[in-house]
């Protein structure tokens, strides 16, 4: 390992071409990007002197550190970067941290999309062995240039000043590609003062925009009026010494990803699924094609490191937990519904059941409110008589509602609707809404829920393009499963054998119109299983897109107060489910979070002989590994219940895999669990059944899911805040107090 001074000082994204100037005369070499360049042999000299294309000279002095050992953390980025060394041989380019195959691009022609095929590598000392973790990714570019926006803008603007605001809606905060270097992009602003026939220095001298592209790729801008976009340096930019703003020309840049406009299209993104998703005997043809590829045409940078890459996929033995039964409520002739898994035609799921069931513990529904526009009227009255139908074939009892008709479907008319009633002594709210609208569903939820005048009141809303489809039974079915959690009660259960349970999980999502801001939320699910389970929920505000949560042991004790409050005792055995950390970010919670609730458990339990049984799993769904079962040469997706916790796990963690769910197309992906405390006196193969047992009961979906129960339900009220709520003044958050029941379903 040598340190490189750069004399005169450069910005970090020339560093590599200047370096590889001098590749002849330093043989085998891997430089990280910044100021650290590591050698397989020895270099004759210290100091190099080189010169780029554009004139400008540089002198290179290396300083020797040490010798890197196998083991250490260097020598497993060494690795890497030669891994990488060789994706670039193969003429792939680097697109944020993957690498891409434009020439193997694949076009949508309906959706105008390209979607250009790429790998996510990374190789890391597993349990027995060096492994490299390979997985596939696709980046989806529009098939239109930024330009082809700005003039839409301006044909549906009546002004310069209409004109403008609608570019911005649309453009800043979006990621582009440009088309002469491949490069991302973050847009955060439009220049309209500006236009290619602008100037900049450069080497001393005025150069417009046109003329350096037509100079340096050869490029001829031809529209010499479209505005500037302006994209600003990001902080590991300004850690490399890049402070200055990067100008893009809207022409020559294409948006990337897909629109909301598309996301809702369902033609649009099935005809994208099948594009990108694969079965596992395709994923592992793919596998061994990009095997055979990196040996020949990435074997210049493997060899030149002395380095070579296995022909095979690793292989291992995996366990299959036992399949649960869920059990369902007594119906009227005394007969308690137990649906057996294992029998089950739907491995992971039981929707086929939900039609001859009682629920575990079914609600009453007796205050109530029906809203609906006029206009809707007929559609709305069928699907009330639906919903009571369905309800009462549940186990509900369901009087008739109070029926409040609206003039229009505007938010406001919601909003004085609702507050209307919920002067009145009023339980629960069901509103038909005509289509999906953000204003409309954030003007019912805050009155309903937030609102400083009253308390909150659990509501379901539904559209009409839901409440009309021809499957009405099933979807009255469903809307009635998920009014009875919002009052309380419980649609199914599974048997486990702990008493005095509390498991918490923990999730958080961005907020879509301030990216600085992130909602954490935490649900506790109280006695899971048991008749007398109930919920627990938290929100709050992270500044600055902070992944850690300052309020993670101040919501702990408030979730232990509650405990106690309702059951009056302590609970004996609680297991924190913490999703959304990073892998640079495990080490703060291990000495932050989890410091911070032990010392609050500490202080709960202070008058008790003994200390709570805990454990503390960081779980992370967002990862490259997959796993296939083999029969002979055939490749197919494990069962729902297979855990994986030798081979391909990490030898300095207490860790597993599991998968939960059941996937009918493409290839499933297994969930990681990474145990950093436990005293819960759970045996290992105890921790990994429990886990599976909670992917059984979230109650938005008659199946499994891919991450325990708490930790979805954690996931979707982080998404309503993020999505629709936008609650940020610390006075709204102070009302906002924790809920005992699934009101966010």
């Amino acid at each position: 390992m040598y340190t490189i001074d750069f004399d005169p000082p450069v910005y970090f994204k020339i560093c590599g071409t200047i370096i590889n100037n001098l590749k002849d005369e330093l043989g085998a070499y891997v430089f990280d990007g910044k100021s650290s360049i590591y050698l397989l042999n020895e270099p004759r000299k210290t100091t190099f002197s080189t010169a780029l294309r554009s004139g400008d000279k540089y002198t290179l002095r290396f300083t020797f550190r040490r010798n890197i050992e196998y083991n250490e953390a260097n020598y497993f980025q060494i690795l890497n970067l030669v891994i990488r060394q060789s994706l670039q041989d193969m003429n792939l380019k680097l697109i944020g941290r993957n690498y891409f195959d434009p020439k193997e691009s694949l076009t949508i022609h309906g959706a105008k999309l390209q979607i250009w095929p790429g790998f996510a590598t990374a190789i890391r000392k597993y349990e027995k062995s060096l492994l490299l973790c390979c997985d596939f990714a696709h980046k989806i570019i529009r098939e239109e240039s930024v330009l082809d926006i700005l003039r839409d803008c301006q044909r549906s603007s009546r002004d310069d000043n209409q004109y403008h605001i609608m570019a911005k809606r649309r453009l800043v905060g979006i990621t582009v590609i440009s088309v002469y270097n491949n490069m991302n992009y973050r847009v955060d602003d439009i220049d309209f003062r500006q236009s290619p026939n602008s100037t900049f220095e450069l080497n001393g001298k005025d150069k417009t925009f046109i003329e350096y592209f037509a100079e340096r790729y050869n490029i001829h801008i031809r529209d010499n009026r479209q505005p500037l976009l302006i994209s600003k340096p990001k902080a590991k930019d300004r850690r490399g010494g890049r402070n200055n703003t990067i100008v893009l020309i809207p022409e020559l840049c294409s948006p990337v990803g897909v629109t909301d406009e598309m996301r809702n299209d369902f033609g649009k993104m099935r005809d994208l699924a099948d594009k990108t998703r694969m079965t596992p005997a395709q994923r592992v043809e793919r596998l061994f094609n990009f095997n055979k590829r990196l040996k020949s045409d990435g074997a210049q940078s493997l060899n030149a490191n002395q380095l070579s890459v296995d022909d095979r996929l690793v292989e291992f033995d995996g366990r299959k937990l036992p399949e649960q039964k869920i059990i369902f409520g007594r119906t009227p002739s005394g007969e308690v519904k137990v649906v057996d898994l294992k029998s089950s035609e739907n491995i992971g799921e039981w929707k086929s059941s939900l039609k001859d069931i009682v629920m575990y513990k079914p609600m009453a529904i007796e205050r109530w409110i029906f809203i609906y526009p006029q206009a809707l009227e007929r559609q709305s009255q069928t699907f009330l008589e639906k919903f009571i139908q369905a309800g009462e074939k549940l186990g509900m009892q369901i009087t008739n509602p109070k029926k409040a008709p609206l003039a229009n479907d505007r938010p406001e008319c919601y909003v004085d609707t609702i507050t209307t009633y919920l002067k009145k002594d009023c339980e629960f709210l069901l509103i038909v809404v005509p289509n999906i609208n953000c204003e409309r569903y954030r003007a019912i939820k805050e009155t309903s829920l937030y609102s400083f005048q009253f308390r909150p009141t659990p509501t379901q809303v539904i559209t009409l393009k839901v409440m009309d489809s021809k499957a009405g039974l099933s979807v009255a079915t469903n809307v009635a499963i998920q009014v009875n959690c919002k009052l309380g009660g419980i649609p199914w259960s599974i048997n486990i054998p702990f008493n005095g349970l509390l498991t918490i999980g923990f999730s958080i999502t961005n907020d879509t119109k301030d990216k600085k801001v992130v909602y954490g939320a935490m649900v506790a699910s109280m006695n899971p299983g048991k008749s007398n389970g109930t919920f627990f929920s938290c929100v709050n505000k992270h500044s600055k897109g902070s992944n850690c949560s300052d309020y993670f042991s101040v919501n702990i004790s408030k979730i232990i107060d509650q405990y106690k409050k309702t059951y009056q005792a302590l609970p004996e055995r609680i297991i924190i489910y913490r999703d959304g950390v990073g892998e640079g970010q495990i080490q703060y919670v291990v000495g932050q979070e989890l410091e911070d609730v032990k010392s609050s458990l500490n202080r709960h339990y202070s008058k008790c002989q003994s200390k709570p049984k805990l454990a503390f799993i960081i779980i992370n769904k967002k990862i490259n590994t997959r796993i296939f079962s083999q029969e002979r040469n055939s490749y197919d997706n494990p069962l729902p219940g297979t855990v994986v916790d030798d081979v391909i796990t990490l030898p300095e963690r207490y860790d597993f895999y599991l998968i939960s769910q059941s996937v009918k197309q493409g290839t499933v992906a297994p969930t990681s669990y990474n145990i950093i405390y436990d005293t819960s006196r759970l045996k290992p193969k105890e921790i990994q059944l429990l886990s599976y047992q909670l992917c059984h009961l979230y109650y938005n979906w008659s199946g499994t899911t891919r991450v325990p129960a708490v930790v979805q339900y954690a996931q979707k009220l982080a998404f309503m805040f993020g999505q629709y709520l936008h609650l940020h003044d610390s006075t709204e958050f102070e009302k906002m107090k924790s809920h005992c029941q699934l009101y966010f379903l």
